[in-house]
């Protein structure tokens, strides 16, 4: 079985239907003309989707269900271990509760979940059937949640609404059900099944999660045109989920940023005095921080650097050199200049730079 050289990764995605697979597929076709690329880690199979707004991006496919073989919950546990993600994000599919107030297509954003399987059945003071719900309403994680709001305010696609999401095991679709889940917890926006899984997971690994799915149908037993509106759920989702992550800000910190810091300072000993002398010590220096001009800087990487060579520096400082314009090399290198002093980041270039090719001399 092949092992991955380089199993670490931001962002793992999470699917479960060939309908929610096959549109992520499309729309990194789409957007970025390029293909997944397998990963094999143990058991399991990942789809590189490469770096999408600095982050490193993997995608996972699990089975329908949270619990159960080939579930979400063991799913992205076997994935949480194998990459060590910072985030998850689950996307796809799911029901509507309100068709007078939502419609097919809307995308639905998990603030919280509700776990709808834990219940107490028993009766009310008057002796009537009654179901209470007993599970938690656990709560996405707040700094995710936050680039989600923030990449919904510059999105023109379908609405997007943040709220409480119904999980639990049955496949719903049924009026009389649905209108019962919808009483356990009157806020809700939608459910799905795999969100338990998902949760429980992450919470157990301490890895911060979210859920991004758009309704495909209202879970009452009056599907209509199932594959058309699945695929357009599935496709709302997708783009959503890319554009969030194309506006950055979901990229774990690299070693190289934490290189930067120190590059990007000098760092002089204090002069000491010789006890037998009185003469002042020759102070002990790190050494200064590279001082190239922007014309230096792009012949040096233009002439020193192939185009491979270039690309792995961009991925390990958390570019996507296929983002960058232009078609030839030293267009490229101008833009990836350009990109790192927008953000006042080029010693994070200078880092990588000392540490994988410590020949070149980064000297004016």
């Amino acid at each position: 079985m092949q092992a991955a050289a380089q199993s670490e990764c931001d962002v793992l995605l999470v699917t479960v239907t060939d309908t929610e697979t096959d549109a992520l597929r499309a729309t990194l076709q789409q957007r970025y003309g390029r293909a997944f690329e397998n990963l094999f880690v143990g058991p399991k199979t990942y789809r590189k989707l490469g770096l999408l707004g600095g982050a490193r991006t993997v995608l996972v496919r699990s089975e329908m269900g949270a619990v159960g073989l080939g579930s979400s919950l063991l799913t992205i546990n076997a994935g949480i271990e194998a990459l060590k993600p910072a985030a998850v994000i689950m996307l796809g599919i799911a029901f509507g509760v309100d068709s007078a107030r939502q419609q097919i297509g809307d995308l639905l954003v998990s603030r919280q979940l509700m776990l709808y399987d834990l219940q107490r059945v028993g009766t009310d003071p008057s002796g009537a059937y009654q179901i209470r719900a007993r599970g938690d309403r656990p709560a996405a994680s707040p700094w995710l949640l936050d680039r989600f709001r923030a990449g919904s305010e510059s999105w023109n696609g379908a609405p997007v609404r943040f709220g409480l999401i119904l999980s639990g095991e049955k496949l719903v679709d049924n009026h009389d059900f649905r209108t019962q889940l919808r009483q356990l917890e009157s806020e809700a926006i939608g459910g799905e099944m795999e969100g338990a899984g998902l949760y429980v997971a992450a919470q157990n690994a301490k890895v911060d999660w979210i859920m991004v799915k758009a309704i495909s149908d209202w879970g009452d037993g009056t599907k209509q045109h199932g594959e058309d509106t699945q695929l357009l759920a599935a496709r709302n989702a997708a783009e959503f989920v890319f554009h969030v992550l194309e506006q950055g800000g979901l990229a774990r910190p690299t070693s190289y940023q934490d290189q930067a810091a120190a590059v990007s300072s000098v760092h002089v000993e204090p002069a000491r005095l010789s006890s037998g002398s009185g003469m002042q010590a020759d102070a002990a220096q790190a050494p200064a921080a590279p001082q190239l001009s922007g014309p230096q800087l792009r012949a040096l990487l233009t002439e020193r650097l192939g185009v491979d060579e270039l690309r792995t520096a961009c991925y390990d400082i958390g570019v996507d050199w296929d983002n960058l314009r232009g078609e030839v090399k030293p267009i490229r290198v101008l833009e990836l200049i350009a990109y790192l002093d927008r953000r006042g980041e080029r010693a994070k270039l200078y880092a990588w730079l000392q540490e994988n090719r410590p020949d070149i001399e980064l000297r004016a």
